[in-house]
């Protein structure tokens, strides 16, 4: 993650994201990674108080994680249901 150049890449690869997929993406690989409650990640993203509404949320992380897949194996979002997310490595 190049914060300064919003660019995101994925072995050597360029992710091509949206400021708000590049914001999640950010949030959810800021060490320690461990889970994201929505109300977390909706405050560090969207910049707001969490209202209980998680489909804005959802509908951002389905997007992410298409384009995470299409950039290769390896990085996955991983969901603790009724929780929040996680970004997790997976060795191929």
């Amino acid at each position: 993650m190049d914060e300064a150049n919003h660019l995101a890449t994925w072995r050597g690869r360029s992710l091509r994201l949206t400021r708000l997929e590049w914001k999640l993406l950010a949030a959810l690989a800021t060490p320690p990674t461990t889970i994201w409650t929505y109300e977390r990640l909706f405050g560090a993203v969207w910049g707001g108080t969490f209202l209980g509404d998680t489909s804005i949320l959802h509908s951002a992380i389905k997007w992410l994680r298409r384009k995470l897949r299409e950039a290769g194996d390896g990085l996955v979002i991983e969901t603790a249901r009724g929780i929040g997310y996680r970004l997790s490595l997976t060795v191929p």
